[in-house]
């Protein structure tokens, strides 16, 4: 059985993982900005992903 202790160092792994994610996000983002595409067109990528993982509930591993 898990202790407290293993539940709360798993959360805050999750939580440093989200935290990275969020920022290799936002690089991805200012390096396509920095090469001229727009940001609504960035945002709109994102929520096209975004929607594929709500209905797929995953993130598809195939390759593009």
């Amino acid at each position: 059985m898990r202790s407290k202790q293993d539940g709360l160092g798993s959360k805050r792994k999750d939580i440093h993982s989200a935290e990275e994610a969020q920022r290799a996000i936002e690089r991805w983002a200012v390096t396509y900005a920095e090469e001229g595409v727009p940001e609504l067109i960035l945002i709109s990528l994102l929520r096209e992903s975004a929607d594929d993982i709500e209905r797929l509930g995953y993130i598809s591993r195939q390759e593009v």
